[in-house]
Order: structure tokens, then C-alpha cells, then sequence
């Protein structure tokens, strides 16, 4: 199993490998396994964040996730 937070920080220090994108499909089989929204969001959004060192335009995907993991809160999005 890919240890999703190594690799996560492997991303942040400009060093994730496209070999490493399994991580990204990781996050989103543990948003399968979460049954609250919040969670969920927030694996996905994860999952995004990862997967940008391969193509950016997933971050978007990230910041979408991460405001409906704050909206499912019932947090204020703006």
C-alpha cells in the first residue's frame, strides 16, 4: 500500500514522480470508504492535490473538493 501522506510530501518538495500518482488513486478508494461528506471531500480533494504534479489542471479538482468539504460543514464558503 502507498503511504499517502510520504507521498504527499514527496509532491510539496517538487520530487512526486508520475509512478507515484497510485497515492492520488489511493485517496479517492478511502473517499469510497468514508460514509460522512466531509470526509469524503476531503480525501478527494487530497487526492487532486496529489495528483497536480502530473497535470495541474487537478487542482482545481482540489480546491472544489476542499470548499464542498467546508460546505458540508456548514461553514461559509466565501
Amino acid at each position: 500500500m502507498i503511504n499517502v501522506p510520504n507521498v504527499a510530501c514527496d509532491w510539496m518538495q517538487g520530487k512526486a514522480s508520475v509512478g507515484k500518482q497510485k497515492a492520488s488513486l489511493a485517496a479517492h478508494v478511502v473517499a469510497r470508504e468514508f460514509s460522512d461528506e466531509i470526509a469524503v471531500a476531503v480525501a478527494r480533494s487530497v487526492g487532486h492535490a496529489i495528483a497536480t504534479s502530473h497535470r495541474a489542471n487537478h487542482s482545481l479538482g482540489a480546491a472544489w473538493y476542499a470548499l464542498k468539504a467546508v460546505e458540508n460543514a456548514g461553514k461559509s464558503v466565501d
